[in-house]
């Protein structure tokens, strides 16, 4: 049976409950493992402290779940072996080992390694960076939860601590692992409310459909309740606990619904809020409605169990067979000396009852180890014919391993290689890029000076054009006084001659100008060349005539 302890909230006691409860069946004979799966927040282990150091050093649920990845990764989720599954055993924890062969057996399967510094700071690397979604689609968890429900058969009871709230991982104890969740509600509204909706949520269609139409039961315990003061608001609490809750009780109760929440209530003892005891353990501190709170939760479970389950072997009335400490049988002694026959008789019924029991036992213990040697035998004679195989199994897991390691180097190198050549292309790339940039920038330099060249060039023609301008001016005053001069009959032919020369010294110096800018403008433009050979010809025709006019005159 696996029985999930679970609260919304925090600080209700949960962890303390699932700690005498275990203590409890394991002194009643039962093969108990308890699980430390709040991860977030551990520290089952300080219930039992003369285990705690070892316990903290011991590897536990976060480590067993980190194997089992990294065998999948190796081997595959096709295999589908066995040997994927890590052995739960490795990883748990006997407590009271000194008690061995008087009691049960009470194993721990903690949270993981938090002994030190070193170890408590990965401890909490690993929960932070696991991802409980990818290990469900990715790492096959529902398979993996499946095969560790198979491991938990192994004990009669198991008992796991869940994390609080609505997380991934109180989904991994309640919905997929649990077969009844016990949950604890404390007297407060934000207790109340959040726990009626997860109830129902365990209920739901939906987590029976998860479960493949197994049905989850829930039991509603209300814990840390404080019954010295406030009855007024005791009594408001339970009615509210009753409506909230009332459709949650056993069918099998015989009790009402006001009786039973009564009955179950587990009271606030304000002596265990400062350490973390356990109530059947302790001689000078017993808090007997405490003690009788977690009898009757254990009676409440016990009638979950199947009728040929251990847990249902245990007796109908706890209340009435609470096992005596120590103590407490020195007390009984001293009462039993003062009493009569009667009591003696009991006494002795009792011995020779404890010896038949022990003859039993040592018989049934002969049975078991020589049923034991018969398969150690047996397993001898198939191990020999076995061994041939194992060592071929090993040589080809070698060589499977050989291969993987050359693929994965192969694959390194190559990835290495791809690396370079895209490192290559890139470095190659930004080369061309730079010099595409550089490129660009000369051209823009180019492209300004050109500008800048044509602007000059605009201005100096112009210029010219200005020149020009006044060319045809000195032209327009040289005809001028060649009007001038025919006008003049005083005046001799040699002062004439010695005018022309002037004027055509002038007109040579003014054609050599002239064709200088032409040259300038020829460089320009097709236009400029034809503007200024066209001016040349009329300005070279027109002196003409006037010098064919004056020699004809």
């Amino acid at each position: 049976m696996i029985f999930t302890f679970y609260s919304y909230k925090g600080g209700v006691g949960r962890s303390m409950a699932l700690a005498n409860v275990a203590e409890f069946m394991y002194l009643a004979g039962l093969k108990v493992l308890i699980v430390d799966w709040d991860l977030e927040a551990p520290g089952l282990e300080r219930y039992f402290s003369d285990d705690v150091e070892e316990v903290l050093d011991n590897p536990g649920v976060i480590e067993m779940l980190l194997t089992y990845k990294d065998e999948m990764s190796l081997f595959g989720p096709e295999s589908n072996k066995e040997f994927l599954y890590p052995d739960i055993h490795d990883y748990t924890i006997q407590l009271h080992k000194d008690d061995i062969g008087e009691t049960g057996e009470l194993w721990l399967l903690p949270a993981g390694q938090r002994d030190n510094e070193e170890q408590f700071s990965e401890y909490s690397k690993q929960i932070t960076n696991f991802n409980w979604k990818r290990f469900y689609d990715r790492w096959e968890g529902a398979r993996y939860f499946e095969q560790l429900q198979k491991q938990f058969n192994d004990f009669d009871v198991v008992l796991i601590d869940s994390r609080t709230g609505v997380t991934e991982i109180g989904g991994v104890c309640t919905y997929q692992l649990a077969d009844v969740v016990v949950m604890l509600c404390a007297s407060n509204n934000q207790n109340l409310e959040g726990s009626l909706e997860m109830a129902k949520r365990f209920s739901s269609p939906t987590v029976t459909k998860l479960r493949q139409g197994r049905e989850l039961k829930t039991l509603v315990i209300p814990a840390r309740v404080e019954q010295s003061s406030e009855i007024i608001r005791l009594n408001e609490f339970r009615q509210r606990f009753i409506d909230n809750f009332s459709k949650f009780i056993p069918q099998e109760s015989q009790l009402n619904d006001r009786q039973f929440f009564q009955e179950h209530e587990i009271p606030y003892v304000g002596l265990y809020a400062f350490e973390e005891m356990i109530v059947f353990n302790q001689a000078e501190k017993r808090v007997p409605q405490l003690e009788r709170a977690y009898l009757i939760l254990i009676q409440e479970l016990k009638n979950f169990a199947p009728e040929k389950h251990p847990l249902s072997k245990l007796p109908d009335n706890l209340i009435s067979s609470l096992p005596l400490l120590p103590t407490d049988i020195l007390k009984e002694a001293a009462t039993a000396r003062q009493q009569l026959g009667m009591r003696e008789q009991e006494l002795a019924e009792l011995r020779r009852k404890l010896a038949k029991a022990k003859r039993d036992h040592t018989r049934t213990q002969f049975t078991e180890r020589r049923e034991l040697d018969t398969h150690e035998a047996n397993l001898t004679q198939a191990k020999a014919g076995t061994d041939e195989e194992l060592a071929t199994a090993e040589h080809t897991l070698a060589l499977t391993r050989l291969a993987m390691n050359q693929k994965v180097s192969s694959a390194e190198q190559m990835l290495a290689e791809q690396q370079d050549e895209v490192s290559d292309k890139l470095a190659e790339i930004e080369r061309e890029l730079f010099q595409a940039k550089t490129t660009l920038t000369a051209t823009k330099s180019e492209l300004q000076a050109e500008q800048k060249r044509l602007v000059s060039m605009q201005a100096t023609l112009e210029q010219t054009q200005t020149e020009l301008s006044t060319s045809q001016s000195e032209t327009a005053s040289v005809t001028s006084q060649l009007g001038e001069l025919k006008g003049q009959h005083d005046m001799t032919v040699t002062d004439l001659e010695q005018k022309l020369t002037v004027a055509k010294i002038a007109l040579n110096k003014t054609q050599d100008e002239l064709g200088e800018r032409n040259n300038l403008i020829r460089e320009y433009g097709k236009i400029f060349k034809v503007y200024w050979f066209i001016i040349s010809i009329a300005v070279i025709t027109e002196l003409a005539l006037l010098y064919y006019l004056y020699y004809l005159k």
